[in-house]
């Protein structure tokens, strides 16, 4: 067997059709992992020249406010159903997280199906979103959709720096949004003539969200009256619509529960720590001189404050720098016995649905 990492080539598309359906296009719903000129993008195990598993793999840079964090993610993982068992995934995992380690990314991040799978390997989950159930009998409750219109090609510019204002976020390229953009058997609105976009959302991309506002920008109203558009015109025979926010959208998620839409907190994906220098360095610069952080030989990291000093897993450091679904108890449980506020520990990056591979 051979465990290999290069460009996307005719035998993965070939795996990712007869693993998730010949039906699908993975060049054009994620054109910037298969459909690039950079680094590599592919990882893969072959035998005897078939290739039998694999998995896309990126290096983004999130936007977090005061920071920006370099990342690998890890997606579209898939093994021919024949060679099922054999410990394939786990080969091409490895050597996606050994390139990832390479580009300097301070942790890998998925989304898993099989969290069980992951959880021996080191991941946990992660950060966290706001899902609102968007109900057609609370159409009443949103604004009227007037001067809503299908985004047009002119309009991508103004689309970018609406996604741009988004406190957390991925940094793209407006060139990158431009081709995200073009996601077949997405709807994309916006409202406002052209040249004076006031909002946006997509709706729908691939199998794993259909049926979802899985990334808009704007102010809350504007994007409520899109919100109202999606009810109106693109159900598509669905009971109801999804919507996602980010932990730092906060005026358009007080309005939704103003408005009684129900939510769930969920995660924003699975993680492994890649660079445990680079994180503890992370940790010291944001907290301050009351913390030292350094990396011991098993894996672990110890935290050195003014009163007394821990040895911790790197699985739960990573859960200190991004906790899941928001949760503090830990950063406090933990400050207290080190005698250290390590409130500023806690960071909350985010990744529109685009953003995912």
């Amino acid at each position: 067997m051979k465990v290999a990492e290069g460009q996307v080539g005719a035998e993965a598309l070939d795996l990712f059709a007869r693993v998730f359906g010949a039906e699908r296009s993975f060049r054009d719903e994620y054109p910037l992992l298969f459909d690039c000129d950079g680094a590599d993008s592919l990882v893969w195990a072959e035998e005897g020249g078939v290739t039998l598993s694999a998995c896309g793999i990126q290096t983004r840079e999130l936007v977090v406010p005061g920071e920006r964090l370099r990342v690998g993610l890890i997606g579209s993982v898939a093994t021919d159903p024949a060679a099922r068992g054999q410990g394939l995934a786990g080969h091409v995992l490895t050597r996606a997280e050994q390139v990832l380690r390479g580009r300097a990314c301070l942790f890998s991040l998925l989304w898993a199906d099989d969290p069980a799978f992951y959880e021996p390997r080191g991941y946990r989950l992660v950060g966290r979103e706001t899902d609102f159930v968007i109900d057609p009998g609370r159409r009443e409750l949103l604004p009227l959709a007037r001067g809503v219109r299908a985004a047009q090609t002119q309009d991508r510019d103004a689309i970018h720096g609406l996604y741009s204002a988004h406190p957390a976020r991925v940094d793209r390229s407006p060139a990158e949004t431009s081709a995200l953009l073009s996601t077949p058997g997405m709807v994309v609105l916006v409202r406002g003539a052209p040249g004076a976009v006031t909002a946006y959302l997509c709706l729908g991309r691939g199998d794993d969200l259909q049926g979802v506002i899985h990334e808009w920008g704007g102010p809350s109203q504007d994007v409520l009256a899109l919100v109202g558009a999606c009810l109106d015109d693109h159900l598509h025979g669905a009971q109801v619509l999804f919507l996602m926010a980010g932990p730092g959208e906060r005026n358009l998620k007080n309005t939704l529960d103003a408005l009684g839409f129900e939510s769930a907190e969920g995660c924003l994906g699975m993680a492994r720590l890649l660079d445990a220098q680079g994180a503890a360095l992370l940790a010291e610069r944001r907290v301050g001189r009351d913390l030292a952080v350094s990396c011991v030989s098993d894996g672990s990291l110890e935290l050195r404050g003014p009163r007394a000093s821990e040895r911790i897993a790197a699985e739960e450091f990573l859960t200190l720098l991004l906790p899941v679904k928001g949760e503090r108890r830990a950063h406090w449980e933990l400050g207290q016995r080190l005698g250290v506020d390590l409130s500023a520990l806690a960071l909350e990056p985010f990744l529109w649905g685009l953003d995912s591979i």
